[in-house]
Formats: structure tokens, sequence, C-alpha cells
């Protein structure tokens, strides 16, 4: 027998030992109370971590080690965490229902929910409120949200982060509240959310859903997800969603995301937004009606949004109704500044009503409805393989060190290579164009 199979074997018999004492102590009446059994509500605890596994736990343990797990997370509920405190989740269990943490951590020490056990899918929550995060310092990673009665993950407070996380088939995979800043969203999994929280059969413009991550937040970063499927059928819109959708929110960099077959990647509304970046983000969709970006004036009951920026993201729309960026009712340069994109469209590259602050960007396939600013082209971007989604640039690209170096946001591309790099050889580094540095 291999030592990682020795290794189990123990584990489980410890949990079989540990599952029979329990069981001789309720035969005997209760008249000896299992060591740490769990009481009533518990105090704030820092730096505590409490285990939970819905197979093999149980909740009369006292939940504060691997072999005396609880069953739900009903035990959960009852603790005011400390700072530095734990609540993990073990690999391949799961719980319908909710999952609120409504204490905070502190900077250095927040409040984790994680996982734990070596084998597995991520542990799943879901046909339920999912996980509501009401405190500040709080950090999630490793767990799977689904089918949720609306969002798979709700993030209030501030300072909290959400990684390395599954959430597919809600109405919105990732919630950020009004009031809620400075919060994280990295290196998440977003899938399927394609829900509709409101489809009112008569058309009435009052459709919404299917979002990846929802920004009603201020000063959030969204980085490194991977988000697909956020489309759903509208009675107003024939479909909807948003890979990433912003309503009042302010002050978020969303970038360095891979956004693949959503029916947008952004939308923008409310008069409240102001000042999001978008950068380094890939964006290829194969739908009807795929698009990349909408934002509007003053002249939108939803307007005027300012300061949006796009910059250094390369978009790939193949369906036959596909659209790039449209900006409308009232657009103009302190609506929208765009730098250093690629967009290919078939129906339209990009529709403005009025001139808006554009630069250095490279269009092709369908009209353009906007007039191209100072170092824009219109030519064919040449991808590596668009066939594939791999929208690298060749070395005869026309948009290798072509880009505005004052537009760059980051120090890396959406591979991790360092900007600007020398991609035509001459010896001087220039930023490219697009999500990907050649050199």
């Amino acid at each position: 027998m291999k030592m990682a199979d020795l290794g189990k074997v123990r584990d489980v018999a410890r949990r079989h030992l540990a599952l029979r004492a329990v069981a001789i102590v309720a035969a005997l009446g209760g008249l000896v109370a299992p060591a740490g059994r769990n009481v009533g509500p518990a105090a704030a605890s820092a730096g505590v971590t409490y285990y939970v596994d819905s197979v093999l736990g149980n909740d009369a343990y006292a939940g504060t080690s691997p072999d005396g797990p609880w069953r739900t997370l009903a035990p959960v509920q009852r603790l005011a965490l400390g700072p530095g405190s734990k609540v993990l989740l073990r690999r391949g269990s799961e719980w319908a229902g909710k999952l609120t943490v409504s204490s905070s951590g502190v900077a250095g020490a927040p409040i984790v929910l994680g996982t734990y056990g070596r084998a597995g899918a991520p542990p799943r929550i879901h046909t339920g409120g999912c996980v509501d995060l009401l405190g500040s310092h709080i950090v999630v990673e490793g767990i799977h949200t689904d089918s949720c009665t609306w969002s798979g993950i709700a993030v209030s407070g501030s300072n909290n982060v959400v990684r390395d996380s599954v959430s597919s088939g809600n109405v919105a995979g990732i919630y950020v509240r009004p009031g809620a800043t400075g919060n994280r969203i990295i290196a998440n999994t977003l899938q399927h959310n394609n829900r509709m929280s409101v489809l009112t059969a008569t058309p009435s413009g009052d459709d919404s859903g299917a979002w990846g991550v929802l920004l009603r937040g201020d000063f959030t970063e969204v980085a490194h997800n991977l988000i697909t499927g956020s489309d759903a059928f509208s009675y107003d819109w024939v479909r909807d969603g948003a890979a990433v959708e912003v309503y009042g929110g302010r002050s978020n960099q969303i970038h360095h995301n891979r956004a693949i077959d959503n029916n947008m990647f952004s939308e923008l509304g409310d008069a409240r937004a102001a000042g999001n970046v978008f950068a380094y983000n890939l964006v290829v969709s194969r739908l009807e009606r795929g698009g990349f970006l909408t934002t509007r004036g003053a002249n939108s009951r939803y307007g005027p949004v300012l300061g949006t920026e796009l910059s250094n993201n390369s978009v790939l729309l193949q369906g036959a109704l596909s659209e790039g960026v449209v900006c409308h009712a009232g657009c103009d340069p302190q609506i929208l500044r765009m730098r250093n994109n690629v967009i290919q469209a078939v129906r339209k590259v990009g529709y403005a009503d009025a001139p808006f602050d554009d630069g250095n960007g490279i269009y092709y396939g369908g009209r353009i409805q906007f007039t191209p600013g100072p170092g824009s082209r219109v030519a064919p971007p040449q991808f590596t393989d668009p066939a594939a989604g791999n929208l690298r640039l060749l070395p005869t690209s026309p948009g290798v060190d072509a880009g505005d170096p004052s537009a760059v946001r980051f120090g890396v591309d959406l591979d991790g290579r360092p900007v600007p790099a020398d991609g035509n050889g001459d010896g001087i580094p220039v930023v490219d164009i697009g999500a990907y540095e050649l050199g």
C-alpha cells in the first residue's frame, strides 16, 4: 500500500471512530457530553479554525478539528468569528441554503472561508442565498456557489477578497452591493450565470440579469477571472447579460480577464457610475448578438456615465449581429476614452452619436460608425489563430509597437509579460495594441 493510500485509510478510520463515539453517547441518553460539544452561539474568537464536512461531520462535535467536523452550516451561522478565524469546508461536500459571514477581520488577519481535504470537487453551496459577506476583511477561496436564489456570492463591507472560486447558474455570479468599497474579485471561474431576475412578458425595458459580476460598489478590482456564458433570453432585448455589469459603481478596475461567449462584456448605467477602467481583457464571442461595451450620455435615463476608459483590450466578435463599442444618448470625450484596443466585429465595430476620445486602435470587420482618432487605423489585426480564440498578434501585425505609452495602466500584459517590449526589434520598446505584448 502506498503511503498516500495508508494516510487515507487512517483518516477514514479516525472519522468512523469519532462517529461511533457520538453514537455511544446518544445510546447512553446523553449522560456524558462529547468533548467540546457545541451548545449554542459561540463567543467571538480570534484565530480559531472550524471544519465542516457534509458527509462525515456531526453538529455535536466541537468543529475545531478535521477529525471532528460539523455536518451542516448551522453551527457556523451561530459563530461570532474573530480576526484570523477560518471556516474550512471539506472538498466533495455540498449544502443547500445560505452561509452568512457578518463578522469582520482586520488587515493582516482576515476571516477566511476556505477548503480542506486533498481530494474531491470544490465544496458546493447551492439553491439558497448561498454566500453573503456582510463584514469586512473576509477572504473566500475555493468555494463553488451554484443555482442560488439570486447571487452566488454577495459582497458588502470593504477589503473583502473572493478568489479561486466557481460561481454558476445564478442571476449574478458575484454581486458587489452599493456602499461596498475596496473589494477584490480575483482568479475565479464565473460560468453560465444565465438567469434573469426580471423577465416581464410584456416588453417594458425592465428585463435584467445574467451577469458574471454585477458592480454597484466602488474601487473594486476584478482581475484574472474566466467569465463565460453570461447570456439569457429577454423579452425586451432578445438576449441580455454581461460578463461584468456596472450599475452605479465607480472607480472600479476590470483588467486581465478572459471573457468567452457572453452576451456583452460590459454595460454601464446610472449617473453615479464614473471612472471605471477596462484594460488588458480578452473578449471573444461566437454568439449572434455578442458585444463588447455599451455606455451612455446625459440624454439617457441611465446616464450620463462619465470617465469610462478602455485600454489594451483584444476583442473578436464573430456573430452575425455582433457590435463592438456603443456610446449613445450624448457620447462625448468625457463619457468615453479609448486607447490601444483591437476590436473586430461582424455587424458593427462601433457606434457613437458624437465624437469621443479615441486613439491608437485597430478596427476591422463591420461598419465603423465613429471617427477613429490619431494613430487608429482600419486594418486586419493579424491575430495568431482567431478560430481558436488566440488573439496574440503576429509579428507582421500593424499593432506591434504602435500603442500610446501614456495609456498603459498596468505593467504586464494578459500573459504576464512586461510592458512595453521591443516587438519589432528596432531597439526601442513601445507598447503594442491589444491585450498581448509581442517581444
